[in-house]
Order: structure tokens, then sequence, then C-alpha cells
């Protein structure tokens, strides 16, 4: 049951905080706002990382897993974000969410591609059914 309240709470703060992107976001450029985001993020990551968890690990990765961290961090955060930003100025924050809800069968069709990950029917059930609610808010 904890699985069920973690994302009730996970769509309600995703519901927040792209209404507020979305108010924000009027007032500015859609890339400063990013990364402004990503600053104040980072600092709060970096002091509540300082003050939990024993940071010396770090010091031991392999540069290549550091790399591609780095890699994905900027194209998930800074890319992401972005186009996000930008699509609530241009199609509100009610459809950009709606389209970001499609996003298990886009994980789906690089799983098969990429990975050539198979899929139970329970699995393939829940992605119909999540695009299936997408349509059915978003259709006019």
């Amino acid at each position: 049951m904890n699985g069920v309240l973690y994302a009730i709470a996970a769509g309600i703060g995703f519901g927040f905080f792209q209404t507020m992107n979305r108010k924000a976001g009027q007032d500015i450029d859609p890339l400063r706002g990013t990364l402004s985001l990503l600053v104040v993020s980072a600092i709060i990551l970096a002091v509540i990382a300082m003050a939990t968890t024993d940071l010396n690990i770090l010091w031991s990765a392999p540069p290549g897993a550091i790399l591609a961290f780095v890699i994905a961090g900027f194209i998930h955060f800074f890319v992401g974000w972005t186009l996000i930003s930008i699509s609530q100025n241009q199609i509100g924050a009610a459809r950009t969410g709606a389209v970001v809800g499609t996003m298990p069968l886009f994980g789906l069709v690089i799983d098969l591609v990429i990975y050539r990950e198979t899929f139970s029917l329970p699995a393939l059930l829940g992605v119909f059914l999540v695009v299936a609610g997408v349509y059915i808010v978003s259709y006019r």
C-alpha cells in the first residue's frame, strides 16, 4: 500500500510543479528558468547529501560512470525540463502533463528496441491503460 501512497504523492507533486512551473515560465526565459531550478536543486541536494551520507565512495567511482551520470543528467534535466517549460508556455500545463503521461509508451518502445526486453501481459496492459487514460483526458 505504501507504493500507492507514494504514487499519489508523486502525482500531486508533479501536478503542483507543472502548475507552478507554468506560472513562473510566463515571466522568465525557459533556459534561464531551468538553469535556476537546477542550481537551487543541486545546492539543496548537495547539502542534504553531505549531512546524511558518507561521500567518500564518490572518489572510488569509475570516471566512465561519472561521465555517464553527467550526460544523463544533462539530457534529462537541462534538455528535458527546458523543453517541458517551452511546451507549457505554448500549450499549457495540463496538455503538457498529458503528453508527459505517455512516457511509459516511449519507455516500452525504447526497451524493446535497445534492450530487447520482453514484457508480461500485465505490464503491457498497464502501459495501455495509462496511454488510454491520457488520450481520454486530453481528447476534445
